[in-house]
């Protein structure tokens, strides 16, 4: 019940803020180019979009393709960050992008003063340069096989919208794409190795890429 300390965890304060952000900038859209008449239904769609895309959950209240694409920009944005860590959402997860933006904002900050030695710290913590490391190389691996995936399912020869949303709508595990499957979240078009593959990029999504791909390691 130390609702001071929940609030000052630094993974939670961002994971609300790009909510608010998000649902913000969604309103802002949907009413600024006349897609919803009244403002509070176009908050509460955004609201329940946003949560639904960031917590890869994979619900939908609206035809959300429909949307105009700045606001569909976000949506799309908020896939490949996730939700918490520990908790069953896919993606990178908020402590991950937390950790990259810090080293970007020390890397700023190293070219200014090469000398310096300056930790990455979170809620009060320095993180050791193992984890550091490990974070890292997780990201890397993480756009390593989407942009992998995004080749081998544009195989099928759909636009480059369906083909890219479908890659990290799975790998994601939130089902949710745009172009030709749309809000349904249905991808029975593509082919049969298209579909095998696809099974794999969700469990690789959900296990974290590493699991799966241990298997394939000739050390394991």
């Amino acid at each position: 019940r130390n609702f001071k300390a929940f609030f000052q965890n630094i993974e939670i304060r961002i994971f609300g803020l790009i909510i608010g952000i998000a649902v913000v900038l969604i309103s802002i859209s949907l009413k600024w180019t006349g897609t919803y008449s009244s403002l509070w239904q176009a908050i509460k769609d955004s609201l329940c979009q946003v949560v639904a895309f960031i917590s890869t959950s994979g619900y939908y209240v609206c035809d959300y393709t429909q949307w105009p694409t700045f606001a569909i920009v976000v949506l799309f944005t908020l896939l490949f960050i996730g939700g918490c860590c520990m908790s069953t959402s896919g993606s990178l997860k908020i402590f991950r992008v937390i950790v990259l933006l810090k080293l970007v904002k020390r890397g700023i900050f190293k070219q200014i003063h090469p000398n310096s030695v300056k930790a990455v710290v979170i809620n009060g913590k320095a993180i050791s340069s193992e984890k550091v490391s490990a974070i890292t190389t997780h990201i890397i691996l993480f756009f390593a096989v989407f942009f992998f995936s995004c080749v081998v399912l544009s195989l099928n020869n759909f636009d480059m919208e369906t083909t890219i949303s479908t890659t990290i709508g799975l790998f994601s595990n939130t089902g949710m794409a745009l172009g030709v499957p749309g809000a349904s979240g249905y991808f029975g078009m593509f082919n049969s190795f298209s579909q095998i593959y696809m099974a794999f990029l969700m469990i690789a999504g959900r296990l974290e890429i590493y699991a799966v791909l241990l298997l394939f390691s000739k050390t394991f």
